[in-house]
């Protein structure tokens, strides 16, 4: 599940948008442009968790998916977030 904070900013996006009468696709570009946001750049905690990988015994196809999922968990979209 995605953090609570980016939850929030994307309700605030389309609570405004439905007081306004804004256009779906406003509201649909302001939400994906702060999923962007969210990541742009690697945190400290998302390279933490992707040094932490265990390297050993596996090919790097594996480890490129183990790295990801670790540093995803770790972004604003991540289940660490929260």
């Amino acid at each position: 599940m995605a953090s609570k904070k980016l939850i929030e900013k994307v309700e605030n996006i389309v609570l405004e948008a439905m007081l306004h009468g804004s256009h779906p696709r406003n509201v649909a570009e302001a939400a994906v442009s702060i999923i962007f946001a969210a990541l742009k750049d690697a945190s400290g905690t998302m390279v933490d968790e992707a040094v932490s990988v265990d390297w050993s015994n596996e090919d790097e196809r594996a480890t490129a998916h183990n790295v990801w999922h670790v540093m995803l968990n770790a972004s604003a979209l991540g289940e660490q977030s929260e």
